[in-house]
């Protein structure tokens, strides 16, 4: 089970609430929003392109267009265009799922992902 989880991305991402509601609502969210789930999603290395890649298979429409999306932010974050928006930005785009301690998502994954390394 364990190398079934971390092979889907992880358990740091998979029980976050926040990744959890990406990909329970992944058909109704819009593009604006995508945009900062995906910015908090690329800094999460290899495991957040896996959890990228299932989800998108979810949605309805191009599976290419997303991943062209997200190869785009993921090139983007790597030379410092942009950067992870945070629970407030989320928020302003029209997420509407849970929020946990910490400045981002993704923050909160590198927290619990260095507390589970000691």
């Amino acid at each position: 089970m364990e190398l079934e989880i971390e092979w889907f991305g992880g358990v740091a991402i998979w029980a976050h609430p926040f990744y959890e509601w990406v990909g329970e609502h992944i058909n109704e969210i819009e593009n604006k929003v995508l945009y900062g789930i995906i910015s908090n999603i690329v800094p999460l290395g290899d495991n957040g392109r896996i959890y990228f890649m299932r989800i998108a298979m979810k949605r309805k429409g191009s599976f290419m267009e997303l991943i062209n999306m997200y190869t785009a932010m993921e090139k983007m974050f790597i030379e410092g265009f942009i950067s992870v928006c945070t629970y407030n930005e989320l928020f302003s785009l029209g997420y509407i799922g849970d929020r946990l301690d910490g400045e981002s998502p993704a923050d909160n994954v590198f927290k619990f992902n260095s507390k589970s390394n000691i």
